[in-house]
């Protein structure tokens, strides 16, 4: 059984407080760990990406191979750490475990232990350690095939978990990022090449750049017929790249003139007359406060050139922070999970 107890998780210069924990040995441990770190195979993943380009939605292996390492990497802004960081720590798992033994209804005892740990992560790992989320290929794949055909541009400013870059691959548009985190960059890259193998169908091209999208690209100006990301939202998620828009205590005002504005800015040079901007964004709660991000990226975005178009609503995202307020730890998001893809065109 679980047994509670009042002290705290201590581990990085982070501390987690719990009241319940049940002991790992050595052994438990190790399964534990070994378990979560596996990865599929290559050869399922390239047999996914087959799957993907004739219609499939299912990416499991295709994030599981190429980006699922760098995901548990990341850590979520309310959380103490990354699910990377959380399994070098026996005692992290043993309050998961503890909370695996107190609902055996929810996690099976029958199941791997490993298993368990993980969904436990998803269910139980507000303020101590949750996986990033992955964006849905099917969004992406609506907002491709609406705004734009095959050979045409596309700039992911933003590139996230290789999923946009995939629909890319999928709809025959030329893909152009930018993203700090150069390890991604790679795996992107082995990706594209791995569904060229796979599929024999991709003849447009490839350019992503490992800086972030503050900095200008001379040679894309007036050359993106279609622009969209989902970027990140503030503080919402904490990047193990050392390069990434937000860090430790730069202010919301900071973050907003120091990297969205430049951006946007950006975005307005490379995009072509009558290309479309397209951005995913919404209010979030973090440390306690509410922070405005939807007007405010709005409002930024009209001031510097363009003009709302349309708003396309996402169902049921579930972003890291969850989709109430839990007043116990007094993180959460609006009451509703909807987020908003807010269409632009320039003035």
């Amino acid at each position: 059984m679980a047994k509670e107890t009042t002290a705290d998780i201590t581990y990085l210069g982070r501390t987690f407080k719990t009241s319940i924990t049940k002991p790992l040995t050595d052994e438990e441990y190790k399964e534990i760990v070994d378990y979560i770190n596996q990865r599929p195979s290559k050869e399922s993943a390239k047999d996914e990406l087959v799957k993907v380009k004739n219609g499939g939605l299912k990416i499991s292996n295709i994030t599981g191979y190429y980006f699922l390492s760098l995901m548990y990497d990341a850590r979520n802004g309310q959380d103490a750490w990354s699910i990377n960081e959380a399994l070098q720590n026996k005692q992290i798992m043993e309050y998961f475990n503890g909370k695996c033994a107190v609902n055996t209804k929810v996690f099976d005892p029958t199941s791997p232990l490993g298993g368990r740990i993980l969904t436990a992560f998803r269910l139980c790992g507000i303020r101590c350690c949750r996986k990033v989320p992955q964006f849905p290929l099917r969004t992406i794949n609506e907002l491709l095939e609406r705004y734009t055909v095959p050979g045409e541009n596309y700039l992911d400013f933003s590139c996230g978990w290789g999923v946009r870059a995939l629909s890319a691959l999928v709809h025959n548009v030329n893909y152009f990022g930018t993203d700090p985190n150069e390890a991604l960059v790679h795996k992107i890259y082995e990706m594209v090449e791995d569904y060229k193998d796979a599929t024999g169908t991709y003849t447009g091209k490839v350019d992503i750049r490992g800086i972030g999208s503050e900095k200008f690209v001379p040679e894309w100006e007036g050359k993106m017929d279609f622009i969209f990301s989902s970027p990140p939202y503030f503080a919402l998620e904490i990047y193990k790249s050392e390069n990434q828009s937000y860090k430790e205590g730069m202010t919301y005002e900071d973050w907003m003139n120091g990297w969205m504005k430049p951006t946007i800015e950006n975005i307005h040079k490379y995009l072509k007359d009558d290309g479309i901007f397209a951005i995913n964004i919404k209010d979030i709660f973090y440390e306690k406060s509410w922070y405005t991000l939807e007007n405010d990226t709005v409002d930024m975005i009209e001031s510097l050139g363009f003009k709302l178009e349309h708003v396309h609503t996402l169902k049921n995202i579930k972003r890291s922070f969850g989709s109430v307020h839990w007043e116990k730890h007094t993180v959460g998001m609006n009451e509703k999970a909807d987020e908003k893809i807010f269409v632009f065109k320039k003035i």
